[in-house]
């Protein structure tokens, strides 16, 4: 079954987004805003990879970098939390 392994992520994570995403678009759809259920799903899908991705970055393996002084990893979660904050914002 290695075949199906999607690591760092999980298809329970997967699967939970995507029923989240197409929860919060039914409730949408019903309430006749534009958003529907395949699109607050994908919308909820990205961002779990995003977040997962992201954290998974950071790990001991990752490079440090200087930023004010100070050490800290390439990739933070909060700059990616951000990150897709800021996309769909706008």
């Amino acid at each position: 079954m290695e075949y199906l392994s999607i690591e760092p992520l999980s298809w329970l994570g997967v699967l939970t987004s995507i029923i989240a995403g197409s929860v919060i678009g039914l409730e949408r759809q019903i309430a006749g805003k534009a958003v529907g259920v395949r699109t607050s799903a994908l919308i909820c899908l990205g961002t779990y990879l995003f977040i997962k991705l992201g954290v998974s970055l950071t790990g001991p393996e990752s490079d440090p970098s200087r930023v004010l002084g100070q050490v800290t990893p390439i990739t933070t979660p909060s700059r990616v939390l951000a990150s897709v904050f800021l996309a769909l914002g706008s």
